[in-house]
C-alpha cells in the first residue's frame, strides 16, 4: 500500500500546487489580458507602419516619387546652371572692360559738354558776323540806290 499513499501524498502535492498557482487564481485571465492588448497594440504598429509605407512608396506624392522629380528637375537644370557659371566667369573677366567704358564714356561726356557750349559760341559768333556783312550789304546798296 506504499505505492498508493505515495500517489495520494503526490496527488497532494500536486492538488496544493495547482490551489497555490498564480495561474490559475486569476493570472491566466491576466495573461489572456496582456495577449489582447499585444495584439492590439501589434495591430496599431502594423497600421502605421502601413501608414509610413504608403507615404514613401504613394506613386504621385510619395517621398521616392518626390525625389525622383527631384533628381530629374536637377538633370534638367544641370546645363543651365553650367551655362550659368560660365556667363558669370564671362561677367568677371567683362567688369575690368565696363569700368574702363565707363571713365571713357564719362571723359566723352564732359568733352561733348565742351563741344556743345563751343557750338553755341560759335553759332552767336556766325550771327553776329552774318548780321554785320548784311548790314553793311543793305548799307551800301542803300547808298547806291540814293547816290545817283
Amino acid at each position: 500500500m506504499s505505492d498508493i499513499d505515495e500517489v495520494l501524498s503526490k496527488l497532494s502535492q500536486i492538488d496544493g500546487a495547482i490551489k497555490n498557482s498564480s495561474i490559475l487564481n486569476g493570472g491566466f485571465d491576466a495573461l489572456a489580458e496582456d495577449i489582447k492588448d499585444l495584439r492590439s497594440d501589434l495591430h496599431e504598429v502594423k497600421n502605421s507602419v502601413q501608414e509610413i509605407k504608403d507615404t514613401v512608396n504613394h506613386p504621385d506624392t510619395g517621398v521616392i516619387s518626390r525625389i525622383r522629380d527631384l533628381e530629374s528637375e536637377q538633370s534638367r537644370r544641370m546645363p543651365l546652371l553650367d551655362k550659368l557659371n560660365t556667363m558669370g566667369i564671362r561677367y568677371d573677366d567683362l567688369l575690368p572692360w565696363r569700368d574702363d567704358t565707363e571713365k571713357r564714356l564719362d571723359h566723352l561726356v564732359v568733352q561733348n559738354t565742351q563741344l556743345e557750349s563751343w557750338q553755341k559760341t560759335a553759332t552767336r559768333l556766325i550771327w553776329i558776323l552774318g548780321g554785320t556783312v548784311g548790314s553793311l550789304f543793305v548799307k551800301m546798296l542803300w547808298e547806291l540806290m540814293f547816290k545817283v
